[in-house]
């Protein structure tokens, strides 16, 4: 189960969230509420939990003041921020601290609950496991870095940059020895960045921390390159965490949009000269990274990788798998 908080000054709010969402169905369990965010963080003192939802605009503490003061005291627990209006500031200040979600009151009757609350647990799982609660009695030195490997949010947050440094700066040597691997899987979130080779070089001769801050520097240039705004920035690159972390459902540009809150049309075009792909052709890449992952791992038919995939004609997708890998799905199946 997830243990969830939920953090609101407004009772009735409160039970509204409690009441609203099929909370059960999803795996959820409230197990607390608090009125403010210094009543939150005397609950999850003494009784942890996995998950905050907590309300931005609160008296005293706002819901960001209170993500800040979480990354200090648990920085394990995810947060998901509600909102009585979609405010574009607040949204993305929540996101740079760290948010997996963030629900608008006003805009409940017209979501699907259940797919809210599936995504929300998704995440959740994903990002850290149930049983991964850490507070101040719990310790766990490897967590900060161990964000670094699914993703580059490192790169454009400049809270979470600093305490992976820190993570490296520890003398973590088993963490560090990891920093090859994660090298390569960057390099799928932005394969267009041409200095892969020449920072996984510098690996071997720099310091950890040196040799981060230095392939940080050069991929904020890369993804500065096209003069948007750091906000804009920001959303894209939060964009392709949410696509990998989703790779195995079904991938729509309305449903990324409306969660880095860009409008569709803005953000084809912004994705593009910021990435360097259009969004068609990265959500393409990703497919055919996760087709062959399964034509390895797994004895699933052609057909099957080929809907998974988002295709309905399985002659088209193998004539897409052979454009990017040289072979056909079942020759490439074959060979490994």
């Amino acid at each position: 189960m997830i243990d969830a908080l939920i953090v609101d000054d407004e009772s009735l709010a409160r039970k509204g969230m409690r009441t609203l969402f099929p909370w059960d169905q999803h795996g959820f369990r409230i197990v607390g509420e608090a009125s403010s965010g210094d009543k939150a963080l005397a609950h999850i003192k003494e009784n942890p939990v996995h998950l905050v939802i907590t309300d931005i605009t609160m008296p005293r503490m706002s819901g960001l003041e209170l993500m800040k003061e979480l990354q200090i005291v648990a920085p394990a627990i995810k947060v998901v921020v509600v909102t009585c209006h979609q405010d574009f500031d607040y949204i993305q200040d929540a996101l740079r601290l760290g948010a997996i979600d963030y629900i608008v009151k006003t805009q409940l009757e017209d979501q699907n609950l259940d797919e809210v609350l599936a995504r929300i647990a998704k995440r959740v799982r994903s990002s850290s496991g149930e049983a991964a609660l850490i507070t101040q009695d719990q310790p766990h030195e490897s967590d900060d870095l161990c964000k670094l490997g699914p993703g580059l949010l490192w790169v454009v947050d400049d809270q979470l940059y600093r305490r992976l440094a820190d993570s490296l700066a520890g003398g973590q040597l088993q963490l560090r020895s990891k920093l090859a691997e994660y090298l390569a899987g960057w390099e799928k979130y932005v394969g267009e960045f041409p200095l892969w080779a020449e920072q996984s070089h510098k690996l071997e001769h720099a310091s950890p921390v040196d040799w981060l801050e230095d392939t940080r520097k050069e991929l904020q240039k890369w993804l500065r390159k096209s003069a948007y705004s750091e906000e804009m920035i920001y959303g894209i690159v939060r964009s392709l965490e949410l696509i990998h972390k989703s790779r195995e459902e079904d991938l729509s540009q309305a449903v990324i949009c409306r969660q880095v809150n860009i409008s569709k049309s803005y953000f084809s075009k912004a994705f593009k000269d910021i990435v360097g792909v259009s969004f068609i052709h990265y959500i393409q890449q990703v497919y055919m990274e996760l087709a062959k992952e399964w034509l390895i791992e797994t004895n699933h038919p052609v057909y099957w990788i080929a809907e998974r995939c988002g295709f309905s004609d399985t002659r088209y997708f193998s004539k897409v798998f052979r454009e990017h890998t040289g072979m056909l799905p079942s020759e490439y199946r074959s060979r490994s």
